[in-house]
């Protein structure tokens, strides 16, 4: 028997490509008598050791009825896993939707083609719940999917001296950063700067073009009266850049699985976000939330961060006191159940 992981198109730089390589890598390593097949050759490459591209038949549609189905049937195949997707087959397969973001709930015609659903925080399963309360039955909760240990930085530099000169810095690293946030942002930071009169830097990561594009960032940025403090760069030793900053902001509200807030409290870098269900359940009151996610509030806790160095350090003690929990053992034996497979090795 086959599980079919929808590999094509699978990368690191999207939010969703970053969850899919997470959990298809952590599921082919647990369950190791399994055998995988990818619907990519390329999207195989990152995976765990023992996991092939199957000759996926020519796509039309989703795909070629009969062809899909010859091809299932050769592969003994009995699960899909997509985060995309559902195969139009009449072949009996289990088909298994991973939800990551809210915007795959407006594709009911796909939600409810599922076999069963896996949802990868506690706010966005409330929004499915209440958007198809049918459906629950049909879901699983795979929050735990990042717990893993502290990153090992793969150098001792300090970002502060070999990238923003020395001088202290915050630091954003959203994947779903929109023209309209970092605007929101900008407007934050400026009020800080003319509060505080000083050189500290803002550090931007772009991680992903699905929501912005870099032109659109230097477009925003050619006008920018604090344009010479703001450091544009890429995810290269973001652990330690993430490590390195005074403090983590992300302007992601929405109820998803907040990646950079998670990164950020691996460091035990204080962070300030936007209140999400999801973010309270799992940071409670380790991280800052502004009253709203308006300029004048991001400023204001930007300056509440700076005077209050007694404010901060309790932030980062708070983050050094909480693990969090470690969810993907229990996240794997409930979506076990769910695919009724068992793994190997329990």
């Amino acid at each position: 028997m086959a599980i079919i992981l929808d590999t094509d198109g699978l990368t690191g730089e999207t939010y969703r490509g970053y969850l899919q390589k997470l959990l298809f890598t952590k599921l082919a390593a647990s369950l190791t008598g399994e055998q995988f097949i990818g619907t990519s050759a390329t999207g195989t490459q990152d995976l765990a050791t023992g996991t092939n591209a199957g000759d996926l038949p020519a796509q039309k549609g989703l795909f070629y009825q009969r062809k899909t189905e010859k091809w299932l049937e050769q592969l003994n195949a009995s699960i899909f896993i997509s985060f995309k997707r559902m195969l139009k087959t009449n072949y009996p397969l289990k088909q298994v939707l991973i939800i990551a973001g809210e915007e795959q709930l407006h594709d009911e015609k796909m939600v409810r083609s599922a076999t069963a659903i896996g949802i990868v925080s506690a706010g966005l399963h409330q929004v499915f719940s209440e958007k198809y309360p049918d459906l629950l039955s049909k879901t699983i909760r795979i929050n735990g999917i990042l717990d893993e240990r502290m990153p090992v930085y793969t150098t001792i530099d300090d970002i502060r001296e070999t990238v923003a000169s020395g001088r202290e810095y915050f630091i954003l690293a959203d994947f779903n950063l929109t023209p309209e946030t970092l605007t929101t942002l900008l407007k934050g930071f400026s009020a800080f700067k003319k509060m505080l009169h000083s050189s500290w830097k803002f550090m931007l990561v772009l991680r992903s073009e699905e929501t912005i594009r870099r032109m659109d960032v230097e477009q925003l940025l050619s006008n920018y009266k604090y344009r010479e403090d703001i450091i544009v760069t890429n995810e290269d030793l973001l652990a330690e850049k993430l490590r390195d900053a005074y403090v983590l902001v992300s302007m992601d509200g929405s109820e998803r699985l907040p990646l950079p807030v998670i990164e950020a409290s691996r460091g035990n870098t204080p962070v300030i976000a936007p209140e999400t269900l999801t973010l309270k359940q799992i940071f409670g009151d380790t991280i800052v939330y502004p009253e709203n996610n308006t300029s004048e509030a991001i400023g204001k806790m930007l300056m509440k961060m700076y005077k209050d160095e007694n404010f901060r350090q309790a932030q980062k003690k708070k983050l050094e006191n909480r693990s969090l929990s470690s969810g993907w053992e229990d996240t794997m034996l409930a979506l076990s159940r769910l695919l009724r497979i068992e793994s190997k090795e329990g």
